[in-house]
């Protein structure tokens, strides 16, 4: 991996890590939960629920509290902010897996980089080694 790959997978991570920050920065209110809308029936003998293959529609919101999972049905007038807060959680875990995918490549990188200097590094200590030992033979023919 060349000097402009090695900048430029640094570039993405950049790139990608300012976004991270927007996205964490937010004070907007994260969910951790599923929001999904249940068809059930009432009960009542004499709803057409009972007689047919309707149902009635509710929105559900499953999560995990203490271990355990929970479902709550979500009252219209909280609908919208809950659906927000859920769909902000999972766009903000997206974006910090997106973060240590890149995070991943650019460390693969720069340690290709390093081994690669490392490797030349070693190469020019061989040739000091060889320089001194030739000079050492030479003193020692003296």
């Amino acid at each position: 991996m060349g000097q402009d790959e090695w900048a430029s997978k640094l570039d993405e991570l950049r790139q990608v890590a300012t976004k991270t920050k927007r996205k964490l920065g937010r004070d907007e209110p994260l969910l951790d939960a599923y929001l999904y809308v249940s068809r059930v029936r009432c009960g009542r003998p004499t709803c057409k629920c009972m007689q047919t293959d309707y149902r009635h529609e509710k929105w559900c919101i499953s999560f995990v509290e203490n271990g355990r999972s929970r479902t709550l049905t979500v009252p219209d007038r909280w609908l919208r902010q809950i659906a927000h807060a859920t769909c902000a959680y999972r766009e903000t875990r997206s974006v910090i897996r997106e973060f240590g995918t890149e995070a991943q490549a650019a460390t693969r990188a720069a340690n290709q980089r390093l081994s690669r200097r490392v490797t030349a590094g070693r190469k020019l200590l061989a040739k000091l080694i060889l320089a001194k030992a030739g000079r050492t033979a030479k003193d020692g023919a003296r």
